[in-house]
C-alpha cells in the first residue's frame, strides 16, 4: 500500500512557538513541493513503531533525554545521504530542512547522539530493527519466502600497519604487565595489560584453530585496538587488513529481512539469520534459499533439510565457474563418478577406487573415508591426475551425499535459472550500501559496536526500498 505523505501542520506541534516556516511557507510544505521524500517515509514509517521499548531504558536522574524516535529519525536521514560522522549529523540538524522536519527543531550535539546509539545499541540491533523490518515487510507487500543470502567484507576501523605478530603480541604483553606491577596505583597501566592480555589469548585462539586446520600459522596478525577483527583480504585483491564479514538475507522484493556480523565467518552468520527471520515474521516460513558457493557446506545443507527449505546453491569448488581464458587440464575430484550402490568412484578413464581406510583431519571436522586404486601406474592420464606415488586418492567426507543430491538439483535449467535471481535480489544492496551510504569501513569498534552500526545502515537502507517501490 502506498504510503500517502501526511499533511502534518507545524502549529499543532509544541514547537510552534520556534515559527519553523520559509517566507510564507512552512518546511512541510515547502519539502513537498521540492519533490523532497525521504522526511516524509522516514516520519510515517518511525510514527507507527513501539518506543516504549526505548522510554523503559531512560534515565530519570540528569537533563531530560532527547525523544528516541527523534534520535532514530536523524541517524537514519543522515545514514540516507552518506553521512555516518556523529559530528555531521548533528550538523545537519541544524542546517538541512529535511531532517529539521523530522526533528521538529531539535539539534542534538554529536556527544549526545553518541551516549544515545551506546545506552540502546542492544536495543536498535535487535527488538528496534525486527519492529521495523516487520513494518517494511507490510508497506512494500513483500515476504520471507524465498531469500537470498550474500555476504562481503567491510575494513574495520583499525590501520593494517600495526598489525602484530605473536613474538610482538607476546612482548608487548610483557611489557605493559610488568609496567602494571611496578605502578600498581595506575589504572591506565592496569588497563592497558589487561588489554594486552585479551588481545594475546585472541591470537592464540585463531592459532590454534590454524593449527587444528594444518594450515601455516606463519601470517596469522592481530590489530591491537581491534582484536576482534580478523585481518583478511580486501575486495578485488587489496591488500590484507583488520575487517569484519557482514552478511544479509533480502527477499525479492531487496529488502532485508535479517543481518549477522561475524569476524571471519558467513556461514555462522547464516545459522543466525535464519533463526532470525523467525521472529520477524511467526506466520510464515522461508521456502526458499539462494546463495552462492561460499555456502557450500555440509551444515548448511543438514540445515536446511532441518527446517525444510528448499536451498538452490551454486556447485564446484567456491561455486566459480573458470574464465574462458583460464587453462587447467587438472583432473578434479568432480571428474569422478561415486556409485552408491558400490560404495566406490569410477574415474574417467573407467578404473575403480575402493574404501582403503577411515580418518578425521580435526577434532570438530567430519570423518571421511578415503578412496584408492592400484590402477594408476599405467595410466595415460596419471600426469594430468596425481603426482603422487601411490597413485590418486579421494577422500569421501560424511554428508558429501548431501553435496551430491545438490550438485543433481543444480543440473536443471529451472534450478539454474531460479539461482540467477539471487544476484538481482541481494547484490545491489551491497552496492547501494557502499556507493550510496559510504559503507567502505566502520567507524565504531568492537564487534557489538559493528553490529549495532550495520543495522543502522540496513534499517535506512529499507527504508530507501520503500521509496523506492512508490
Amino acid at each position: 500500500m502506498l504510503i500517502e505523505r501526511p499533511v502534518l501542520k507545524l502549529e499543532n506541534k509544541p514547537n510552534d512557538e520556534l515559527a519553523l516556516s520559509i517566507g510564507n511557507k512552512t518546511i512541510e510544505q515547502h519539502l513537498l513541493m521540492a519533490d523532497i521524500r525521504q522526511p516524509f517515509y522516514i516520519k510515517e514509517l518511525l510514527s507507527k513503531q513501539d518506543w516504549t521499548i526505548f522510554e523503559e531504558q531512560h534515565s530519570t536522574k540528569g537533563t531530560r533525554a532527547y525523544q528516541p524516535k527523534v534520535m532514530v529519525g536523524l541517524i537514519l536521514y543522515g545514514l540516507m545521504q552518506g553521512i555516518s560522522s556523529l559530528r555531521d549529523l548533528a550538523r545537519m540538524a541544524r542546517v538541512d530542512l529535511g531532517c529539521i522536519y523530522i526533528t521538529e527543531g531539535v539539534f542534538p550535539d554529536n556527544s549526545s547522539i553518541c551516549r544515545f546509539i551506546n545506552r540502546y545499541k542492544e536495543t536498535l540491533s535487535e527488538t528496534f530493527f525486527t519492529n521495523l523490518t516487520r513494518s517494511i515487510l507490510k508497506v512494500t507487500r513483500s515476504g520471507i519466502r524465498s531469500l537470498a543470502g550474500d555476504g562481503t567484507i567491510i575494513e574495520a576501523a583499525a590501520s593494517r600497519y600495526n598489525l602484530m605478530k605473536q613474538e610482538a603480541v607476546e612482548e608487548k604483553r610483557k611489557d605493559a604487565l610488568a609496567k602494571s606491577i611496578t605502578n600498581p596505583d595506575d589504572k591506565r597501566l592496569a588497563l592497558a595489560a589487561k588489554k594486552m592480555e585479551q588481545v594475546a589469548n585472541e591470537l592464540q585462539t585463531r592459532i590454534d584453530k590454524r593449527k587444528e586446520q594444518h594450515k601455516s600459522i606463519e601470517t596469522v596478525t592481530i590489530s591491537p585496538i581491534e582484536p576482534e577483527a580478523v585481518v583478511q583480504p580486501g575486495k578485488k585483491g587489496k591488500t590484507s587488513l583488520p575487517a569484519y564479514k557482514p552478511s544479509v538475507l533480502a527477499n525479492d522484493a531487496r529488502v532485508v529481512v535479517a543481518i549477522d556480523v561475524h569476524p571471519s565467518n558467513e556461514i555462522e552468520s547464516l545459522m543466525s539469520m535464519l533463526d532470525k527471520v523467525n521472529e520477524i515474521d511467526k506466520d510464515s516460513a522461508i521456502e526458499e534459499l539462494l546463495l552462492d558457493g561460499g555456502y557450500q557446506s555440509i551444515r548448511v545443507l543438514e540445515e536446511s533439510i532441518k527446517r525444510n527449505i528448499s536451498v538452490l546453491c551454486a556447485t564446484g569448488k567456491n561455486g566459480k565457474k573458470k574464465s574462458k581464458t583460464t587453462v587447467d587440464d587438472k583432473i578434479k575430484k568432480s571428474d569422478f563418478k561415486y556409485d552408491e550402490l558400490t560404495d566406490s568412484y569410477i574415474c574417467p578413464q573407467g578404473q575403480c577406487l575402493t574404501p582403503l581406510r577411515r580418518g578425521t583431519a580435526a577434532a570438530t571436522a567430519p570423518s571421511y573415508q578415503t578412496y584408492s586404486t592400484n590402477s594408476c601406474h599405467n595410466c595415460l592420464l596419471k600426469e594430468r591426475c596425481t603426482s603422487s606415488k601411490n597413485g590418486r586418492q579421494l577422500k569421501r567426507y560424511d554428508g558429501d551425499e548431501l553435496k551430491d543430491a545438490l550438485t543433481r538439483v543444480m543440473e536443471h535449467p529451472q534450478a539454474q535459472n531460479r539461482l540467477r535471481q539471487r544476484k538481482a535480489m541481494v547484490e545491489p544492496v551491497f552496492s547501494h550500501l557502499r556507493l550510496r551510504q559510504n559503507v567502505n569501513r566502520f567507524r565504531r569498534k568492537g564487534l557489538l559496536g559493528v553490529r549495532v552500526e550495520f543495522s543502522l545502515q540496513i534499517m535506512a537502507y529499507n527504508i530507501s526500498r520503500v521509496i523506492a517501490r512508490h
